[in-house]
């Protein structure tokens, strides 16, 4: 290689469009809005009274078929 590429190479490198962890400052930005709302969707959850351990004994109720038709009838 000549002189010429070799400080283009490092001239490409040294941008701030060469550097690879000039992405992770995106993705960090297009990731945190997520985050922040998975964050305090767990906080209301959490003081709803939904626990992890809670979910696992007690799953939501849902009607099964064998279930009297009064209860699984809409009422409005």
């Amino acid at each position: 290689m000549n002189v010429a590429r070799l400080l283009a190479c490092a001239t490409c490198v040294a941008s701030a469009y060469g550097d690879r962890t000039f992405n992770w400052a995106y993705a960090a930005l297009l990731l945190l809005p997520f985050a922040l709302v998975a964050i305090v969707a767990g906080v209301f959850a959490w003081h709803a009274g939904y626990r992890p351990r809670m979910l696992l004994r007690h799953p939501p109720a849902r009607p099964d078929a064998g279930d009297h038709p009064d209860i699984i009838k809409e009422t409005t």
